[in-house]
This record gives C-alpha cells, sequence and structure tokens, in this order.
C-alpha cells in the first residue's frame, strides 16, 4: 500500500543523519519494500533524487523544493497512485530539508465556505467540509511532527488532535496561550502536549510548559517555531483557529497554506483570516505558488508562501 509506504520513507529519513543525495526504495512484489540511501539495491526501485544527479529505477522522482516533487519517469504505478504520491510524499521528506535550512516548516490548514467563513455566528463548523477532507487532514497529522492549535480553538472544540482515521504516528500536540485554562479538561493534552503561554503560576510538572513573552500582543510565531525546532520538530501542522492561523501568515511563519472549499454560504460568522485593511492590492500576501486539487467533490487550494 503505497501510504506504509510513505510513513516508513518518512521514518527512515527522520533518523538519516548524513548527508543524502537520493533515496532507493524497492519495489518487487514479493518482499517488503528496502530504504537505502545513496546506493541502489535493485533496480526495480523508486529513486527519490534530491540533487537530480541520476536517471535510474522503474520510477524516478526528482525533489526540488520542500513541497514540489516531479516525477520524471514511471513504469510502475498508476495515475491514481501517482496523484497520492505527488500529494503526500512531498511531506515525508520535509526533514531532509528542515536539516538542511534549520527550520520548522509549517502547513495551515482549514475548512471554509464560498464567503470565507469557518463556522457560523454560534461557533458551529460542523461540518464544513467533507468526509475526504477528514481524512486528508489524518494524514497530515500522521506525517507533521507537530499539530498547532490556538487556546481558544482547544476550548470551544475541545478537539483529540490524533491520527484515527489513518494508519500513522500521533503528532506531538502543540497549544499557545490558554494562561488561565483547566488543562486537565481538554482531551489533546497529554504528557508530551507543549504549551507556549506567559503564566507559569498553576505550572505542574508533568507539562511542558514554555514561556513565550507577547510583542504588541502576540506571540512571535518564528521564536516558537525555532523552539520547536531545537526540541527535534521538524514540521508543524496549524489547525486554528483563524487568528493564531492569521497571526502566523502575517509574520511570514507560514510555509504552506491549505484551504479546502466547500460549496455552502451562510452569510456570517467566523472568517478564516484576520487582518487589518490594506489600502491598495499590492500590499495583499502573494503565493510564491499553488494550484486547486480536488477533494471528492470539494476542492482545495493548495499555495506556498515564502514563509
Amino acid at each position: 500500500m503505497i501510504w506504509n509506504l510513505i510513513l516508513k520513507i518518512k521514518s527512515a529519513l527522520k533518523k538519516q543523519t548524513t548527508h543524502i543525495k537520493y533515496i532507493s526504495v524497492t519495489l518487487s512484489s514479493e518482499y517488503p519494500p528496502k530504504i537505502n540511501f545513496n546506493s541502489v539495491h535493485d533496480l526495480n526501485s523508486m529513486i527519490i533524487d534530491f540533487e537530480g544527479s541520476n536517471d535510474i529505477g522503474d520510477v524516478h522522482i526528482v525533489v526540488q523544493d520542500p513541497f514540489c516533487v516531479k516525477i520524471r519517469k514511471n513504469q510502475v504505478f498508476q495515475e491514481k497512485k501517482v496523484a497520492f504520491l505527488s500529494t503526500y510524499l512531498p511531506y515525508a521528506l520535509i526533514s531532509y530539508f528542515s536539516r538542511k535550512h534549520k527550520k520548522c516548516y509549517t502547513v495551515s490548514h482549514f475548512a471554509q465556505t464560498l464567503d470565507g467563513r469557518i463556522a457560523s455566528s454560534s461557533g458551529d463548523s460542523k461540518w464544513i467540509g467533507n468526509e475526504e477532507n477528514l481524512v486528508h487532514s489524518h494524514r497530515m497529522r500522521a506525517l507533521c511532527d507537530g499539530i498547532l492549535v490556538g487556546a481558544h480553538t482547544l476550548h470551544i472544540d475541545n478537539p483529540s488532535l490524533n491520527v484515527r482515521l489513518v494508519k500513522g504516528n500521533n503528532p506531538i500536540k502543540i497549544i499557545i496561550g490558554g494562561d488561565h485554562l483547566d488543562f486537565e479538561a481538554y482531551k489533546a493534552i497529554d504528557k508530551n502536549t507543549i504549551i507556549f503561554c506567559q503564566n507559569h503560576s498553576d505550572f505542574k510538572e508533568t507539562e511542558q510548559r514554555i514561556i513565550l513573552t507577547k510583542n504588541n500582543g502576540e506571540y512571535s510565531p518564528k521564536d516558537l517555531l525555532n523552539t520547536l525546532y531545537q526540541k527535534g520538530l521538524d514540521s508543524v501542522y496549524i489547525e486554528g483557529g483563524s487568528y493564531t492561523t492569521s497571526v502566523f501568515i502575517k509574520q511570514h511563519a507560514v510555509d504552506q497554506v491549505q484551504v479546502h472549499i466547500t460549496p455552502k454560504i451562510i452569510g456570517s460568522g467566523l472568517i478564516g483570516f484576520q487582518f487589518d485593511g490594506l489600502n491598495s492590492i499590492k500590499e495583499a500576501i502573494q503565493f510564491t505558488s499553488y494550484r486547486f486539487v480536488p477533494v471528492g467533490d470539494h476542492i482545495m487550494f493548495i499555495g506556498e508562501l515564502d514563509g
């Protein structure tokens, strides 16, 4: 199964510490896949090439940046599997770029209506996205080292933030704010949860609380991400809320934005992006690249930013 193969590549790459030119993955149906770095065990292999220096293997993939893989040669996979591989393999490879650029990469995701609402006026957001989007979000959780939400989202939704719908490891939960919340009341909080806040007066030894001061009323996402990188996290999946996501984008701390768009209009409610108004279109946040991909009978915008 190609999903299991992607998970295996992520796990093997995460453990690798030496310089990598390419990854060779055997594709024999008779044996479990074998992963090699900078060597080829079998010509019946998929080559993931970071330097574009060879053209061997039945499948040859060139990786140009953290979110772009190009399949140059394919003698094995059918079109549907190629699309799946192109969608999810980049996130399994992020640790290579994390080590190279010494940073923790971020991917934000939320679902919104056609009129840009991520929840109704009452706060109801179930379910704006479809079932396929829910499965997609769980795949992303399995591929990213951490999952991040603001304290308001934690309090309103009380999410589990784990991997339930797909095979994979649960990400580290990361909470921003919530200095006065009783964290024992929330499903996402466990002994590995990282909590960034200002008030540590009720600190418990079982909680990983990290002091993060505010500047002009906002936390510094880049300081937060640097701390997570130092703790060994290569990638973080941001699932909201609106304020938290917007602060990260406004401060150029998001590498990729995923917006699931549902064919609904509710007319009012919470908007996905919260910025001060701009005086001209030239000031708008611009994407370096973007695409629209089908997600069941809905569609998703995926765009890269200079994070």
